[in-house]
């Protein structure tokens, strides 16, 4: 184990949902291909491997085809989630990462995402007829979302919520954050209480149904001050009285209320340097205001059940986690025998069961108590963050990641097509595990009414008859181009080498690349025809006749558009002169047009960099300029462009070119430009949506984990 290593975590539950599910066998795949001996690309083994479930395909030169992946949705995931327009795909509800959960009663769970979607704060909502969006009377504010939960009822459940703004003075303490605790009555969720520059960090409550939360101020911006408050099932009241530190923030905070004492633990920062542990704790009937030192307890704690918990943390990092038992406190290792540590308390739930998320060499684990064993790790889940508070145990995670525990074990409520399953076989060999998550790049159709294509980093993503299709690729992808359900391309690259690869039911390679393998290594690929394909790949252009790739143009290749081998559109770079042109293509040579397009600035990144179009007389370049042109086939003229810096480009209805940026995407409807901004997609961001729209009028758009569906007429 001691040679394993994880780059990235992804999704490794590997639930199978049902019958359909097909699994594709394992074919040979090396790396002395050549292009006239198509090699099956679709899956990662390199040992050869029998299995009676290939078939020969003549026409693609004979090698094992791999059959499709069909992954089945969950029983249970949401057939349409719509917020603010946008309706969220199976199988995920949303593809955002969860920060807390909390489950009032078998079947039911409440979930709050890590970032906020749209104008409000959003809550998951899944009860046994499915998922639902609900709104909290709570404002969005900020870039990020912490939060903890707690309840112990349908009638008495919470959320402490931090808003975090942008980080703006992280080492003076210049806090950016608004908290707020919403409380559910079984109804409705309300705000009961809320502060700006105060972070709640922990919620606690007793079995008369009073609950303790605990945050900190900063003052003068080094000094900290910490607060407790306590519901009486009526309003908040906050107790005083606490020690001050000199600090910038507080990283860890925990409340521990059992039938005599609440008490209060947790770790504060100065500078950089993680300091603690500060405690107090008061006996239950005592002033509010008697808060006390309590550096003598067992500090830390857990909600009160049929056992306790405690967790001491020293020098910032260092755990020491206790449970008391009928003859007091002792303490428990927080390593297991496979290499798992715990970074957390453990939940305990009203059978008695005590659970952990565990985190080690493998990744995370969802753990359990044994008194016999300690504790054992029950399942992986590298894409889990943490469990829910409440009666009922679930887990969550990253992108959407839901799971809840059963009486047969821990079932997948939400599956995602777009994270590839982890073969921890791989790791505990010793081997390395690179993992890559799966965010959507290119989008585009078979022309099929249903056949919509999404191209990921290590695989390819159909959609017909309401369902995805996974055909999983050994190596990475960049983009693709669709002629029907078995005819496609796309630019790929393996650990050897750069290709061309064709989809006919499996990933053939066809066409070896004069560049090294990289991730994305191709920029556009344009399939009108099946013997009349155009890629951009390693800076140069290519077109396929239905019998042989060969080169058009070498070097400096950024963009491609065509509609046909007689007419094809070129944005190409020039290095030593730091310019980039639009080329065109008539079918003998390549030649330089002058569009008019004009540079923001003399930058030397604010260059034309995308083509495209529908038609020879409907073509569009933009880049990084203050407008777009248009060809009409007679002359040049401009549009003002939506961004400053556009970072892609694509025309699927006529007249109506669709340009996005980081974080942000809209389409010209042949007067102003319509925003395309979904709920959670946050302008500026680091991620860039992609987009198709159909001849319907129905629109799709993918950043990071999401993908979303939307009416074009709808846009404003």
């Amino acid at each position: 184990m001691g040679g394993s290593r994880f780059l990235l975590t992804a999704v490794a539950f590997g639930v199978a949902c049902g019958p359909g599910r097909v699994t594709p066998p394992q074919a040979p795949v090396s790396g002395d291909q050549t292009p006239r001996e198509p090699v099956d690309a679709s899956t990662p083994d390199t040992s050869p491997s029998a299995d009676a479930g290939t078939t020969a395909n003549p026409a693609d030169g004979g090698m094992p085809q791999a059959r499709l992946s069909v992954l089945c949705d969950s029983p249970d995931a949401p057939s349409g989630l719509t917020i603010d327009g946008f309706t969220w795909e199976n199988p995920l509800p949303w593809g955002f990462e969860i920060a807390a959960a909390w489950s009032p009663s078998a079947d039911e769970a409440w979930f709050i995402p890590a970032v906020p979607v749209g104008d409000a704060v959003r809550l998951l909502h899944r009860t046994p007829s499915g998922f639902e969006a609900v709104t909290a009377p709570l404002a969005t504010w900020g870039v990020a979302i912490h939060a903890v939960a707690w309840g112990i009822s349908v009638e008495n459940g919470w959320f402490a919520v931090q808003q975090l703004g942008p980080l703006r003075d992280f080492a003076h303490g210049d806090w950016d954050v608004h908290s707020a605790l919403l409380r559910y009555d079984g109804h409705e969720w309300t705000v009961a209480w809320s502060e700006a520059g105060a972070k709640v960090l922990a919620l606690a409550g007793s079995a008369d149904g009073h609950v303790w939360a605990a945050g900190a101020r900063l003052k003068d911006g080094y000094r900290l001050i910490p607060f407790v408050l306590r519901w009486d099932g009526q309003a908040w009241t906050e107790s005083t009285g606490f020690k001050q530190y000199e600090g910038t923030d507080v990283t860890r905070m925990y409340l521990w209320v059992d039938e005599s004492h609440v008490a209060l633990s947790g770790s504060y920062q100065w500078m950089y340097y993680e300091h603690g542990p500060f405690t107090g704790s008061f006996q239950l009937g005592a002033p509010t205001s008697s808060w006390t030192d309590a550096s003598q307890w067992q500090t830390a704690g857990t909600e009160p059940a049929n056992d306790l918990w405690s967790i001491r943390w020293e020098d910032g990092n260092v755990a020491h986690l206790s449970r008391r038992m009928s003859d007091g406190w002792s303490p428990v290792s927080l390593t297991t025998a496979n290499g798992q540590w715990m970074s957390d308390l453990p939940r305990v739930f009203a059978d008695g069961s005590s659970w952990i998320m565990s985190f080690g060499l493998l990744g995370p684990a969802i753990t359990r108590w044994d008194d016999a064993l300690g504790f054992v790790p029950e399942i992986s889940a590298v894409d889990m963050l943490g469990l829910s508070s409440g009666n009922d145990l679930w887990a969550f995670g990253i992108d959407g990641a839901i799971a809840r525990r059963t009486a047969t074990g821990f079932e997948r409520v939400t599956h995602n097509l777009l994270q590839p399953d982890l073969d921890l076989s791989r790791a505990a060999a010793g081997q390395d595990v690179v993992v890559r998550p799966f965010y959507v790049s290119d989008l585009t159709s078979d022309g099929s009414p249903d056949g919509l294509w999404a191209s990921t980093a290590n695989t390819v993503l159909r959609r017909a008859a309401g369902r995805w299709q996974r055909m999983d690729f050994a190596g990475w992808l960049g983009a693709i181009g669709a002629i029907s359900s078995d005819d496609a391309w796309a630019v790929g690259a393996q650990t050897t080498l750069t290709g061309l690869f064709h989809w006919n039911g499996t990933w053939m390679l066809r066409e070896i690349l004069p560049c090294a393998p990289g991730n994305a290594p191709g920029t556009g690929v344009v399939a009108t025809r099946s013997d009349d394909v155009w890629a951009v790949a390693c800076g140069d252009v290519w077109h396929y006749d239905g019998s042989a790739w060969r080169t058009m143009l070498a070097g400096g290749a950024m963009s491609i558009w065509a509609s046909s081998s007689q007419d094809a559109w070129v944005v190409r770079f020039y290095p030593s002169q730091e310019r980039s042109a639009l080329l065109h293509y008539d079918g003998a040579s390549w030649n330089e047009v002058e569009t008019g397009w004009k540079p923001r600035t003399g930058y030397y990144l604010d260059i034309l960099r995308y083509v495209a179009g529908t038609a020879p007389d409907d073509v569009w370049v933009a880049g990084g300029g203050d407008v777009m042109m248009h060809w009409d086939a007679t002359s040049w003229s401009s549009i003002r462009s939506p961004f400053s810096d556009v970072r892609s480009l694509r025309v699927f209805q006529r007249g109506r070119p669709v340009a996005t940026a980081y974080g942000m995407a809209a389409r010209w409807d042949g007067g102003t430009w319509q925003r395309i901004q979904p709920p959670g997609l946050q302008a500026g961001s680091a991620i860039l949506p992609t987009v198709y729209e159909s001849p319907s009028g129905l629109g799709w758009i993918a950043w990071g984990h999401n993908v979303a569906t939307y009416r074009v007429a709808q846009l404003r």
